[in-house]
Protein backbone atom coordinates (compact mmCIF):
# COMPACT_ATOMS: atom_id res chain seq x y z
CA UNK A 1 0.00 0.00 0.00
CA UNK A 2 1.20 3.49 -0.93
CA UNK A 3 0.72 6.82 0.81
CA UNK A 4 -1.47 7.94 -1.18
CA UNK A 5 -4.02 4.77 -0.61
CA UNK A 6 -3.21 5.22 2.94
CA UNK A 7 -4.51 8.52 3.17
CA UNK A 8 -7.55 7.89 0.91
CA UNK A 9 -8.60 4.95 3.37
CA UNK A 10 -8.04 7.09 5.94
CA UNK A 11 -10.70 9.88 4.75
CA UNK A 12 -13.15 7.00 3.60
CA UNK A 13 -13.03 5.36 7.14
CA UNK A 14 -13.80 9.04 8.19
CA UNK A 15 -16.94 8.91 6.33
CA UNK A 16 -16.14 10.43 2.55
CA UNK A 17 -16.53 8.47 -0.79
CA UNK A 18 -13.48 7.19 -2.62
CA UNK A 19 -14.30 10.16 -5.09
CA UNK A 20 -14.39 12.92 -2.27
CA UNK A 21 -11.29 11.68 -0.96
CA UNK A 22 -9.75 11.57 -3.89
CA UNK A 23 -10.33 15.65 -4.02
CA UNK A 24 -9.38 16.81 -0.64
CA UNK A 25 -6.08 14.89 -1.25
CA UNK A 26 -5.15 16.35 -4.62
CA UNK A 27 -6.27 19.47 -2.58
CA UNK A 28 -4.01 19.03 -0.06
CA UNK A 29 -1.02 17.77 -2.55
CA UNK A 30 -1.20 21.18 -4.02
CA UNK A 31 -0.92 23.08 -0.54
CA UNK A 32 2.15 24.01 0.39
CA UNK A 33 2.04 21.77 3.23
CA UNK A 34 1.89 18.32 0.35
CA UNK A 35 4.17 20.12 -2.04
CA UNK A 36 6.69 19.81 0.82
CA UNK A 37 6.18 15.63 0.54
CA UNK A 38 5.30 15.46 -2.97
CA UNK A 39 8.09 12.98 -3.51
CA UNK A 40 6.80 10.32 -0.97
CA UNK A 41 3.08 10.02 -2.40
CA UNK A 42 3.98 6.36 -4.17
CA UNK A 43 5.96 5.15 -1.38
CA UNK A 44 5.04 2.17 0.38
CA UNK A 45 3.52 2.82 3.72
CA UNK A 46 6.46 0.42 5.24
CA UNK A 47 8.96 2.38 4.20
CA UNK A 48 8.36 5.04 5.72
CA UNK A 49 8.11 6.46 9.59
CA UNK A 50 4.44 6.33 11.58
CA UNK A 51 5.14 9.82 12.53
CA UNK A 52 4.90 10.61 9.27
CA UNK A 53 2.45 9.56 8.01
CA UNK A 54 0.77 10.97 11.10
CA UNK A 55 1.98 14.67 10.00
CA UNK A 56 0.52 14.04 6.86
CA UNK A 57 -2.71 12.86 8.42
CA UNK A 58 -3.32 16.06 10.28
CA UNK A 59 -2.94 18.43 7.67
CA UNK A 60 -5.58 16.51 5.39
CA UNK A 61 -7.88 16.60 7.97
CA UNK A 62 -7.58 20.08 7.99
CA UNK A 63 -8.23 20.22 4.51
CA UNK A 64 -11.14 17.77 4.50
CA UNK A 65 -12.33 20.17 7.25
CA UNK A 66 -12.49 22.75 4.86
CA UNK A 67 -14.17 20.93 1.74
CA UNK A 68 -16.56 19.96 3.66
CA UNK A 69 -17.28 23.04 5.40
CA UNK A 70 -17.67 24.32 1.87
CA UNK A 71 -18.87 21.63 -0.59
CA UNK A 72 -21.05 20.05 2.48
CA UNK A 73 -21.61 21.69 5.50
CA UNK A 74 -24.22 19.18 6.94
CA UNK A 75 -22.62 16.17 6.10
CA UNK A 76 -22.46 13.81 8.58
CA UNK A 77 -18.73 13.44 9.06
CA UNK A 78 -18.04 16.98 9.09
CA UNK A 79 -17.21 16.11 13.02
CA UNK A 80 -14.68 13.11 12.43
CA UNK A 81 -12.30 15.89 10.70
CA UNK A 82 -12.17 18.21 14.17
Amino acid sequence: MTIRQKIIDLLKDCGLIEIQAKIVLEQYISSPDGVGVSGFWDEKIENIPDFFIESIWIGVKKVGANWLDKNLPDHWARRMFG
